[in-house]
């Protein structure tokens, strides 16, 4: 695990220093996880794109490849383990940028992309410090369509007034998403 204290720009990776992409802006990272989610690559594409928008070092002169996507991932996670998260895939770092960004922006009380730099590290912490906010609303209206839970009416409307947030996106499939409605009477 890495040091949570830190802000690391750099990774040891088995006696090799690899430099993390734009000292570990939260842009570069948005970008890593796209990458890590393009249905249109095979998950080996999916790892070398992200590795090549993540490390500064060309992809052939980085000496334990596998070593260093498993850092880029422990950088990614902001030094904890992932243990206890779900599997299921609540929020779309493409799609839910503005969502994302709105309550980060909330909690840091100023605007994030007016800056040159913020460390992804600061970013995930203000991340996880979003309460109630558009951003929350929308993942729990989501977490219910798939855990086939009916919905409050409040979220009905909310969902209704709201459809941009709730059309199957680029890495779902339309059936899936519209079977899914339809356990909840949707």
């Amino acid at each position: 695990m890495m040091n949570v204290y830190d802000l690391p720009t750099t990774i040891d990776c088995g006696g090799q220093v690899l430099h993390i992409r734009n000292n570990g802006d939260w842009r570069m990272v948005i970008d890593v996880n796209i990458a890590l989610t393009d249905p249109e690559l095979d998950e080996q594409e999916r790892i070398m794109a992200a590795m090549t928008i993540f490390y500064a070092e060309p992809i052939e002169e980085i000496k334990d490849p596998q070593a260093a996507a498993t850092a880029m991932g422990e950088f990614i996670a902001a030094g904890q383990d992932g243990n206890g998260h779900s599997n299921r895939k609540l929020i779309d770092w493409e799609e839910d940028a503005l969502l994302i960004i709105s309550g980060v922006n909330g909690v840091l009380g100023r605007e994030i992309r007016a800056e040159s730099y913020m460390h992804w590290w600061t970013f995930v912490a203000a991340y996880m410090g979003i309460g109630e906010s558009a951003l929350a609303t929308v993942v729990s209206i989501r977490d219910k369509i798939a855990k086939g839970k009916k919905l409050e009416k409040y979220e009905k409307e909310f969902k209704r007034d709201n459809p941009q947030y709730f059309r199957p996106n680029k890495r779902q499939s339309k059936a899936d998403y519209e079977e899914l409605l339809e356990l909840i009477g949707e």
